[in-house]
């Protein structure tokens, strides 16, 4: 059957799929809005700016399953089909063994969290006489480099695999003559094997194997929760501006994660456990000040929005952004990096979520900016001490 236009999707052009409709009464699919939405916040028909929020069309959803039945169930075995493949991509891409080419430079650091999540990006300083032995290799090379903390945690050498972006100012005169800083973008999570001293660059060079979780698209498409995972996906598609209805849906999720599950219905659990994350995170980003989004879009550009159907690198890397972006203990942040069970991470980092309430849980400050309190309260107590001992001595 031939779809009539006013049931097709204005950005791909075909049949609507779980349609939404905007605040200038457009209609779309949920995933082409939630793309659009997140390079720029207006409608792609009529460019008028869009409310953070929009409304799944039931309606319009309802008809087109009794009308287009056979196109319906035909779209949602594309988009299978093209996640699978999506998915072996991936696999092969990351299965691939490292050689003895992807040996890199090390910098130790105890100036940084052991955790380092993918696609944040951090400074580091490093002594000048160090970082121009460095120089050389990295402009010989693709700017690769491996960040390891100086104390490791648990059994495993845990760091992260970045890329040198430039030279960061440093606001400490005194300090500008022996130390740099430099600006990198963290890429992986990494496993390093071995480390070796190179002559040549007079630096530690290691070997490392990337990171990945344990999780793979289903291989079938059987569920022993469809029904109920269905009502969910349109009861957070439905009421995401109440966000204490979430908490009904988290708990929901959470009961369904504890039973007896099929690798989709773990698949889908992932999917909604990230909605539920990106709608809190996209509502207190809109009310934070000018100065937490500048900070957010210099760090990460914009929030972390999944297709319909991704690949579980997909849903890997949506589970550490909305980890990294949460306000948490350190020594949590440290177990969510080091966790391949991504299931098990979405649950606990949803919980903050969901749980939110009228508390702010995103850390939208620049770390660094602490470091520099804390020093400057300690030449503070520090010049104290001295004016009361010398008043004591006098």
């Amino acid at each position: 059957m031939a779809v009539p236009k006013d049931f097709e999707c204005p950005v791909c052009f075909k049949l609507l799929y779980k349609p939404v409709t905007t605040s200038c009464g457009h209609n779309f699919c949920k995933t082409c809005i939630d793309q659009a939405a997140a390079y720029r916040l207006a409608c792609p028909l009529c460019r008028q700016r869009l409310s953070s929020q929009y409304s799944p069309n039931i309606l319009l959803f309802q008809l087109l399953n009794e009308t287009f039945a056979d196109e319906m169930r035909e779209r949602a075995e594309e988009l299978i089909t093209q996640a699978r493949g999506n998915e072996s991509v991936y696999r092969d891409r990351v299965s691939r063994p490292n050689d003895d080419s992807s040996t890199r430079p090390v910098i130790y650091t105890s100036h940084c969290h052991d955790y380092l999540f993918p696609s944040e990006r951090r400074h580091f300083v490093l002594k000048r006489s160090q970082a121009s032995r460095l120089m050389p290799f990295l402009r010989d090379t693709d700017k690769l480099l491996i960040i390891l903390p100086e104390k490791r945690n648990g059994k495993r050498n845990i760091g992260a695999l970045a890329q040198y972006v430039g030279p960061n100012r440093m606001d400490d005169e005194d300090e500008i003559q022996e130390m740099v800083a430099w600006q990198t973008t963290i890429l992986e999570r990494i496993e390093v094997l071995e480390v070796v001293n190179d002559p040549i660059y007079d630096c530690p060079m290691a070997r490392y194997s990337v990171v990945h979780d344990d999780f793979t698209f289903p291989g079938s498409t059987d569920q022993n929760h469809e029904q109920e995972l269905v009502r969910l996906h349109i009861s957070i598609l439905t009421y995401s501006h109440d966000l204490e209805s979430l908490v009904t849906t988290f708990v929901s999720l959470q009961s369904i994660a504890s039973s007896d599950t099929t690798a989709m219905d773990r698949y889908s659990i992932c999917c909604e456990l990230i909605k539920l994350c990106g709608i809190v995170a996209k509502t207190q980003l809109n009310i934070t000040s000018p100065e937490g989004q500048r900070h957010f879009s210099d760090n990460y550009s914009q929030l972390m929005v999944l297709g319909e159907r991704p690949t579980s690198g997909e849903i890997e890397s949506a589970s550490l952004f909305y980890a990294r972006l949460l306000i948490a203990d350190s020594s949590d942040k440290i177990r969510w990096y080091h966790m391949t069970d991504t299931l098990a991470r979405l649950l606990e980092v949803s919980s903050i979520y969901v749980y939110a309430g009228d508390k702010y849980v995103l850390q939208l400050e620049p770390e660094y900016r602490y470091s520099w309190f804390s020093r400057w309260l300690f030449i503070l107590v520090l010049l104290l001490a001295l004016i009361i001992q010398r008043f004591i001595i006098s």
